[in-house]
């Protein structure tokens, strides 16, 4: 009786294996080096937040790009507390991308935003403890990361670019009007 167990469980297997060989997935994308890309469903943008594209700077170890911004926020919504911006906050969503075939360490209190006046402001601690996004991020090679930075500043600030003090990337990444 095992035997026809074994037998049975044998010749499933050999049938699954050719019917898998007979459909053919879809062909992946490619990326202008001819490259294959993956195949990512599109994302909704968060509510208030426009979309950027085009905001990418780095080299062949990472990239970051700046996928989206919120500016003139009064206040903000945390899962255990809510604040009031001492002046207004700003969000950056920005993406990580390591290239390298090692670890990347960085502090996110090394993106600064800078506004049309020429300050140069940290991410706000508060705000980005309130939100829970990290203070340091260890990335594995050849992985990416998403997360969102917190500014308060002056009212009516407008936004010129995020500078990179991090990532051995002394960069700047130009920002849309606000």
């Amino acid at each position: 009786m095992r035997g026809a167990w074994a037998a049975t469980a044998a010749a499933l297997l050999v049938l699954g294996g050719a019917l898998a060989g007979c459909t053919r997935p879809p062909a992946p994308e490619t990326a202008p080096t001819g490259a294959p890309t993956y195949q990512l469903p599109p994302r909704t943008v968060r509510p208030s937040e426009t979309p950027l594209a085009g905001a990418t700077t780095g080299d062949d170890s990472a990239s970051v790009t700046v996928l989206g911004l919120r500016a003139h926020q009064t206040f903000l919504v945390g899962t255990h507390a809510d604040v009031q911006a001492r002046g207004e906050f700003a969000r950056l969503r920005v993406a990580v991308q390591n290239d390298s075939r090692t670890f990347l360490s960085f502090a996110l209190a090394d993106m600064l935003l800078v506004t049309a006046d020429g300050t140069a402001h940290r991410p706000d601690v508060q705000a980005m403890a309130i939100k829970r996004q990290p203070e340091t991020v260890d990335l594995g090679a050849q992985g990416r990361i998403e997360f969102d930075l917190w500014y308060d500043l002056p009212v009516g600030s407008r936004l010129r670019l995020l500078r990179l003090a991090t990532l051995n990337l002394e960069r700047e990444i130009p920002l849309p009007p606000t």
